[in-house]
């Protein structure tokens, strides 16, 4: 999902995770652990890096990852099988075993 908003400045575009179950009958946002600080970065334990300021959409680099995004046994959301992880613990969806767009 994608989200507009305008500000005074500029307009600026987000867009939201969600998981889906298989036959996407059912489909959610990924939910942050209560106490994740708003604006804080996601981190994969194993994998560093600086996020990139702006993602070029012609790479189409979330096409490229999107096929290891999914979530475990107890709905927690994993890229290549390792935790979305915050300040107050992982990113969740109450979707086991769902892929994650």
């Amino acid at each position: 999902m994608k989200f507009t908003v305008n500000t005074l400045l500029r307009t600026q575009t987000f867009q939201v995770l969600c998981a889906s179950s298989e036959d996407h009958t059912a489909v959610e946002p990924l939910l942050p652990p209560e106490g994740a600080k708003v604006g804080e970065h996601i981190s994969f334990s194993g994998i560093d890096g600086k996020p990139e300021d702006v993602l070029n959409p012609k790479k189409k680099q979330l096409e490229k990852i999107t096929p290891n995004l999914f979530t475990d046994d107890k709905g927690v959301a994993t890229f290549k099988g390792i935790p979305f992880m915050t300040s107050g613990g992982p990113c969740t969806s109450s979707i086991p075993r769902a892929t994650i767009k």
